[in-house]
């Protein structure tokens, strides 16, 4: 600006750096928004809404990549299949508000029960898959034996405490 000041050219700066402030202001928080809109997004496109396990597509994406870099590194690769018998039985005898219980629990069972490196993943209908990185895991036998029991067991509690 030129001396002598002209205040209405002064006023007209000012009131444009004022509304340069808020739109950067603006644009931030627009950002913050968008951010957790995308988190929030890819949360509910990779988790299972039953099971809170990851989905079908999101986990055979991760598998890939962990068998990849096994076979890069020369690792080895466990993979562990679970299924949830008579599972339709149970729908068909309790309802379907009892069967998604069931499978929440299930879900919520295998999330504590595995290690957080696990990829666990709702393959099908009932069909659970979890993927140990960097395991050996013979056929006969099973580091996490005693939790699969637990697991075991406490399937068999649920299923008795509907029959009842």
């Amino acid at each position: 600006m030129v001396k002598p000041l002209n205040m209405a050219e002064l006023q007209a700066r000012v009131k444009v750096g004022v509304r340069v402030a808020k739109l950067q202001q603006n644009l931030t928080q627009n950002n913050k928004d968008l951010r957790s809109t995308r988190d929030h997004l890819a949360l509910l496109a990779s988790t299972d809404v039953l099971t809170g396990v990851y989905t079908r597509r999101w986990w055979f994406d991760l598998a890939a990549k962990e068998f990849s870099r096994g076979r890069r590194y020369g690792r080895t690769f466990s993979l562990l299949m679970l299924d949830l018998d008579w599972f339709k039985q149970i729908n068909d005898t309790f309802g379907h508000e009892t069967g998604d219980r069931m499978l929440n629990q299930f879900g919520e069972m295998l999330r504590v029960t595995c290690r957080q490196s696990d990829l666990i993943g709702r393959i099908g209908g009932v069909e659970e898959s979890g993927h140990p990185p960097h395991r050996e895991l013979p056929l006969d036998s099973h580091p996490r034996r005693g939790r699969r029991r637990a697991l075991l067991v406490q399937c068999r509690r649920h299923r008795s405490a509907g029959r009842r």
